[in-house]
């Protein structure tokens, strides 16, 4: 007869104990999946950048090829993808200049005698961690950056240092 008294106390059925438990376990399920949803995000955004700067590459290539074309821009070689900010979730930045995309920055930078395409994370840790550079002709190349020193707008990889490994051989998705 217990049972009935409890019942007409709670017509839902779960006592406060119960309650308290579920709310416990659920707790602890966002706790510990919190961490490995963010660690597959920047793995995700990471892959995305390296398949990214291997198509701007690819354009930048093409472009490189066509007589009397001109400089590259960042810009074309988007469009020449058929990227389009309202639906490929990019935004644009410091005039034009660099792209963002799912959590990394694009940029060509032609201060060397040819143009080089960097991509890095706009937050270290949180966006990504690795760095990507590629080069007229040449291979996308990836740096660890593991003490974080390539992250935001202001801070983009340097091609020529040491620790910078090839990505021929590895399996991108497409963006």
């Amino acid at each position: 007869m217990g049972r009935t008294e409890t019942a007409e106390l709670n017509p839902h059925g779960v006592s406060f104990a119960g309650a308290t438990s579920v709310i416990a376990v659920v707790a602890v399920l966002i706790l510990v999946s919190l961490p490995r949803l963010s660690a597959f995000a920047v793995e995700e955004n990471e892959s995305d950048a390296a398949a990214l700067t291997r198509s701007l590459a690819a354009a930048l290539d093409d472009h490189a090829r066509e007589p009397d074309a001109g400089a590259a821009t960042l810009a074309a070689l988007v469009d020449a993808l058929g990227m389009e900010p309202r639906t490929d979730d990019m935004e644009w930045l410091d005039g034009g200049r660099v792209l963002r995309r799912h959590g990394y920055l694009f940029e060509l930078s032609s201060a060397g005698a040819a143009p080089v395409l960097r991509a890095w994370p706009w937050a270290y840790g949180k966006s990504g961690r690795s760095a990507f550079v590629a080069e007229p002709g040449g291979e996308v190349r990836r740096h660890a950056n593991a003490e974080g020193g390539w992250s935001g707008l202001g801070c983009p990889p340097a091609a020529g240092c040491a620790g910078w490994d090839t990505l021929d051989g590895i399996e991108l998705a497409s963006w």
